[in-house]
C-alpha cells in the first residue's frame, strides 16, 4: 500500500506513540512526502521537542527512524499537477503539494483535514490500519528478520515516549 503523509500525521507521531507508529514502520507500506515536510519538520523543530518532551539527541534518532521510513520527493516531479491541486482545494492551499504529489502518484493523502475526505483525496489512520490488516491476513508473508526489525523499530520509538513522560515527572513531581 502507498500513501503520502500529511504533516499533521507525521507530528502527531511524535507527539504519541501508539498505532500511528505501528502504522509508520509497516513494511506493507510505502510512505511519500513532498520535501516540504522535510523542510516543515526541521523548521518546526522546537514546537515538536516542547511537545513530544524528546531530547535534542532522542529527536535526533527519531528524525532518523522516521525519514528512513519516508521517500521524499522533489517539487519537480509533481509540479505539474500543482495547478490541478489548486483548483481542487479552492481558498484551502497549504496543502497543494501533498495534494499535487498524490495526483501525480494515483494515491490517497493520509491526513486529518476533513476537506480532503470530503473530495475524496484523504485516507484516514483508521482506514490505512484496516487496509493493511486486510493486505497482511490475505497476502503478505513477512519474515522473522523483518518482524523482528519493525517490533524493534516500534519499540525504540515508543521507549523515547516513555523516556520524555519520565523526564518531565521528574521536573515536576506532585
Amino acid at each position: 500500500m502507498e500513501v503520502v503523509i500529511d504533516s499533521n500525521v507525521l507530528f502527531r507521531t511524535l507527539i504519541s506513540a501508539g498505532e500511528i507508529s505501528d502504522i509508520i514502520f509497516n513494511d506493507s507500506l510505502e510512505i511519500f512526502a513532498p520535501i516540504k515536510l522535510k523542510e516543515e519538520f526541521i523548521k518546526h523543530k522546537d514546537e515538536i521537542l516542547e511537545k513530544s518532551k524528546l531530547s535534542n539527541e532522542d529527536f535526533a534518532e527519531l528524525e532518523s527512524l522516521l525519514f528512513e521510513r519516508i521517500t521524499f520527493v522533489p517539487l519537480e516531479r509533481y509540479r505539474i499537477f500543482i495547478p490541478k491541486a489548486k483548483e481542487i482545494l479552492g481558498m484551502h492551499i497549504k496543502d497543494e503539494n501533498f495534494i499535487a504529489l498524490s495526483l501525480s502518484k494515483g494515491i490517497k493523502l493520509w491526513t486529518y483535514e476533513d476537506l480532503l475526505f470530503k473530495i475524496g483525496i484523504g485516507i484516514s489512520t483508521k482506514q490505512i490500519s484496516e487496509e493493511l490488516s486486510r493486505f497482511s491476513e490475505d497476502n503478505f508473508i513477512v519474515s522473522s528478520h523483518e518482524q523482528v526489525q519493525q517490533v524493534r523499530q516500534v519499540q525504540e520509538f515508543q521507549l523515547w515516549h516513555v523516556r520524555a513522560f519520565v523526564q518531565e515527572s521528574e521536573q515536576f513531581p506532585n
